[in-house]
């Protein structure tokens, strides 16, 4: 989980405090939940069994083909491509995780 999605939960009640020992602990597990979530950020990286550009509008280019993006290769290359018709274009098959091309960052 992502230091945004425990601050989210952090707005629940546990089902049952009843003593001030038992809140005590909770926020003792929140506060490591956090922590963990802090130094284990989310990898860019998205599984292609988990979703596909194709399924972004942002990502899309027309009809057939999605705007290029960056992929991680079974054997462990990165290369660029794009997804076409519903394939990998150059790659298909051995595709294991993507991500969209990121903007550089505006000075």
């Amino acid at each position: 989980m992502t230091r945004e999605e425990i601050e989210q939960l952090n707005g629940f009640e546990p089902y049952c405090i009843e003593t001030d020992r038992e809140q005590s602990w909770y926020e003792f597990g929140l506060v490591q939940g956090l922590e963990t979530a802090d130094a284990n950020p989310k990898s860019p990286w998205i599984s292609v069994k988990d979703d596909l550009p194709s399924f972004h509008s942002d990502l899309v280019e027309n009809a057939i083909a999605t705007k290029n993006v960056i992929v991680l290769l079974n054997d462990g290359r990165i290369r660029e491509t794009q997804l076409l018709c519903g394939h990998w274009k150059e790659y298909d098959k051995k595709v294991t995780h993507w991500m969209p091309i990121l903007e550089p960052p505006k000075e």
